[in-house]
């Protein structure tokens, strides 16, 4: 059967402020189902996909007994209690606002109005209307005060749940929920005093802090892009996302974005000041965007446009058709719009294909193509060459300066031969010995998953451990080489078992296969700043 929508077995429980994250398992909760198939490894079955896709699995779940807990500032008592209203403007009244924090209006007409950080412990939402759009539909902006003692509440209830549940706390994500209801979203400017930057930094196991100015946009800053902030600003700043008029681009980014949404965003202190970069650091954006007519979810991209109006093609983001939002991550703020790639995907032989998403995603994006242009041959096994090409794609490599192979069967202008080399140096593969690579070998599951491994580990990336560790009845086919491999793979939730419970380590890894884990690889990119562990 085809199991790609078992993301819904993802569940959360939700007390008062307090959001944990519930066991999915990738092992007998998800195994009872998926018993038939073929015993043949190389007979490609429709579970490969079983395992849950890291983007549509809602919160993180149990890790060994542990709990990771989202802390909820949005709704709850420790909002409400302090619930004030300032304003005589009908049009910004707080029970407007949908909003249990506490509201003040500064009844200036003309754009958002700051407010003192030491002046109160309370949150402070200002709004300003501007003219309506969309028939009555008002359009605001917003500023939201972030206060020690809304983060220091939270922080503590995320402990005493914890407690409560006799759950240890893995890491913390305090998050600002606003709701704007039939509100149409301007600017909204989040306002992180100094003392809050610190509190954060504090807490060895706060792992972020995330705003949802729902239904409109989210962001999410993980704690190295906190620590970046503190230090190049040593001040308040102000978190500032607004959209633009996207008429008003021109050139690529407007061949690129069109019509649809684009936002400027920005991280401003002291007079006019920026932080240009968020160094090791990374923020999660959730844009929402509504797909087309013809338009695919595996074609959209989102595209950064620099000062001079040059653009990117983010590799590292993924349309989410179920909540609708293209998210994706980013060091360094500016001009970010949904872009959408004409890319040819309509390859006849994956129209009824369970990894077809997959497959179109991974064209879209340039990591490996079709075999012709009507055709993907889905079950056909993936190259030693072509892997290693697909990886260095997904990183953005330059491989221009390598010009000679060190390889005897590797031709210096062989599509791969950069490539090759590229991995070869940083320690993701290797040759088969006597100076030779085999570029056209097919590799196999095990081997996939050690060279996954080691591309995380070249790129600098921490798997995280999202699934509790599951040992497939086959485990002892596994090589030993291969075993911390495959356990690491299926704790992130990149691979998982087929024909139920076994791995078929000796399998060929098909290229549907691989499209589906490098999708699975590039969402759990977007989504570490919660689910690092």
């Amino acid at each position: 059967d085809d199991l790609s929508h078992v993301e819904e077995e993802s569940l959360l429980n939700s007390d008062e402020n307090t959001t944990i994250g519930q066991e999915i398992g990738l092992g007998d909760s998800l195994s009872e189902d998926s018993t038939s198939g073929s015993d043949d490894p190389n007979v490609e079955d429709d579970l490969p996909h079983v395992e849950t896709s890291p983007m549509n699995k809602g919160r993180l779940p149990n890790v060994d007994g542990n709990t990771m807990i989202w802390q909820e500032i949005s709704s709850g008592d420790s909002l409400s209690e302090d619930f004030t209203s300032g304003s005589n403007d009908s049009n910004v009244a707080p029970e407007d606002l949908n909003w249990d924090g506490t509201y003040a209006d500064e009844n200036n007409s003309g754009g958002g109005t700051s407010t003192d950080s030491s002046s109160s412990d309370n949150t402070i939402i200002t709004v300003t209307p501007h003219p309506t759009e969309n028939g009555n539909n008002p359009v605001v902006d917003t500023i939201i005060r972030i206060t020690d003692k809304n983060i220091k509440d939270s922080y503590n209830e995320a402990l005493v749940e914890s407690k409560r549940s006799n759950k240890k706390v893995n890491g913390i994500t305090l998050v600002l929920n606003k709701n704007t209801g039939n509100k149409i979203l301007n600017s909204v400017t989040v306002n992180l005093p100094q003392s809050v930057q610190d509190f954060i930094i504090s807490k060895k196991n706060i792992y972020a802090i995330e705003v949802a100015y729902n239904p409109n946009i989210k962001i999410k800053m993980d704690l190295a892009t906190i620590k970046e902030i503190n230090k190049q600003a040593k001040a308040d700043v102000n978190v500032t996302i607004t959209k633009l008029d996207s008429n008003k681009l021109a050139g690529n980014a407007k061949t690129a974005i069109g019509s649809r949404p684009v936002f400027e965003l920005k991280v401003n202190y002291g007079s006019g000041k920026q932080v240009s970069n968020f160094g090791t650091g990374n923020v999660m954006l959730e844009i929402p965007y509504t797909l087309g007519s013809n338009e695919k979810a595996g074609n959209v991209h989102a595209v950064y446009v620099d000062t001079n109006g040059k653009i990117e093609w983010l590799t590292n983001s993924v349309y989410d058709c179920v909540s609708k939002v293209l998210r994706f991550t980013t060091s360094h703020f500016s001009t970010y719009g949904v872009g959408y790639k004409t890319i040819n995907t309509n390859f006849t032989d994956i129209t009824n294909h369970w990894a077809k998403e997959n497959i179109e995603f991974i064209v879209a994006r340039g990591l490996f193509n079709g075999t012709t242009t009507t055709t993907f041959m889905p079950k056909t096994a993936m190259k030693r060459g072509m892997f290693v090409t697909a990886l260095g794609r997904l990183a953005k490599v330059d491989v221009s300066k390598y010009t000679k192979s060190r390889f005897y069967d590797v031709k210096d202008d062989a599509y791969y031969m950069g490539y090759v080399e590229w991995a070869t140096e940083n320690k993701i593969i290797n040759g088969i010995g006597d100076c030779k690579f085999a570029p056209e070998q097919p590799i196999t599951r095990e081997q996939m998953t050690v060279i996954i491994k080691n591309y995380a580990k070249a790129i600098g990336f921490n798997l995280p451990k999202s699934y509790k560790a599951f040992t497939f009845v086959d485990n002892v086919k596994i090589n030993p080489y291969a075993k911390d491999a495959v356990k690491q793979m299926q704790m992130a939730g990149v691979i998982s078992g087929k024909n139920g419970d076994k791995f078929f380590p000796q399998g060929i890894a098909t290229r549907a296969e691989v499209a589906t884990v490098l999708k699975r690889f590039v969402e759990l990119m977007i989504d570490r700043d919660f689910t690092q562990d």
